[in-house]
C-alpha cells in the first residue's frame, strides 16, 4: 500500500481587503487489489497543480482513481472531484442537502447571515456581515451539482456503500452538521484521514477557546469530535496541514511514503 499527500492553494480574502492562502490537503492511497484512490480534493482553483502533483508524486493520471471520498462538501474539499470520471465518489447525503439549503439562498438573493444565525449554532458569535458576503461568493463561484460529481458515479455514506474493506467512516460532526472522517486499518497500523474535524496538528493542543477562531457550525459536537481524535495514538491526516503523531505533532513531509514507514 502506497500511500501520500497533496497541498492545493485555495485564495480567501480577510477583512482587511488582503489575500491569504488556505493549503488544502488531498491524500491519496494506491491498494494492489481495489487501486488508486484520493480522500479530498483541494482546491477548485487549483485543479492544474493537483493534476500535475499527482503524476510527479504518484505516477497517476486522474482516469487512474477509483474512489474519491469526502469528509464534508466544503469547496476546498471537493475542488477538484470533477476531474476524476472514471471514480465513484462517495459523500454525505445529509451534509449535500444542507450545502444545497445555502446555494439556494445564495443564489436567490436571501440573507445568507439570518440563515446561517438561524440554523447554524455555532455560527451566531463567529459570523458576522463578512463572512456571510464571502460565504455567498464562494458558492457562487464553486457551487454546482457538477463540481460535487453528480455527473459521475456517486455513492452516499449515508447508503451504507460497497468501500474497501480497511476503511471505516467514523462520524465526526461540528465543523459541518453531518462532517466525516475515514478510518484506515491495515495490517498492524492505523491512521486517519480527519478532514476540518483537525484541521491542523496545532488544533488538539489549544484550549476551547481558542479553538473557536474556526467556523463550526456547531461547536458542542465539534468539541465532541476533537475529543475522539485526541485519544488517539496513530498519524492523523488533518484537513490543511501535513499528517502529523498527535503525541509529539511531529508531521510527516514527505509527499510520498510506505505503511512500514509509519
Amino acid at each position: 500500500m502506497r500511500l501520500g499527500y497533496i497541498f492545493t492553494d485555495f485564495p480567501s480574502e480577510m477583512k482587511n481587503g488582503s489575500t491569504y492562502v488556505l493549503k488544502c490537503l488531498s491524500f491519496v492511497l494506491i491498494d494492489q487489489k481495489f487501486g488508486a484512490m484520493i480522500f479530498d480534493t483541494g482546491s477548485p482553483s487549483d485543479n492544474a497543480n493537483l493534476v500535475f502533483q499527482l503524476k510527479k508524486y504518484f505516477d497517476l493520471n486522474c482516469e487512474d482513481i477509483k474512489f474519491v471520498f469526502n469528509t464534508h462538501v466544503h469547496p476546498d474539499h471537493i475542488g477538484g472531484n470533477r476531474l476524476f470520471t472514471n471514480a465513484r465518489i462517495i459523500f454525505s447525503r445529509n451534509d449535500f442537502n444542507f450545502s444545497e439549503e445555502m446555494a439556494n439562498v445564495a443564489f436567490s438573493g436571501g440573507n445568507m447571515l439570518e440563515f446561517l444565525h438561524r440554523r447554524c449554532p455555532g455560527y451566531k458569535n463567529s459570523f458576522d456581515e463578512f463572512e456571510a458576503r464571502s460565504t455567498v461568493n464562494y458558492i457562487k463561484n464553486y457551487w454546482s451539482r457538477e463540481a460535487i460529481g453528480f455527473n459521475q458515479t456517486i455513492s452516499f455514506i449515508e447508503d451504507s456503500p460497497d468501500i474497501p474493506e480497511f476503511i471505516s467512516i467514523i462520524p465526526t460532526f461540528g465543523h459541518t452538521f453531518y462532517h466525516y472522517a475515514f478510518e484506515i486499518s491495515c495490517k498492524d497500523k492505523k491512521l486517519y484521514i480527519s478532514g476540518d474535524a483537525v484541521s491542523n496538528r496545532f488544533i488538539l493542543k489549544e484550549e476551547n477557546n481558542d479553538r473557536m477562531f474556526e467556523p463550526h457550525m456547531d461547536f458542542e459536537q465539534y468539541f465532541k469530535s476533537l475529543d475522539y481524535f485526541r485519544k488517539i495514538n496513530n498519524l492523523i491526516i488533518p484537513g490543511h496541514d501535513r499528517p502529523f503523531y498527535p503525541q509529539t505533532s511531529v508531521s510527516i513531509r514527505k509527499n510520498r511514503f510506505n505503511l512500514d514507514d509509519l
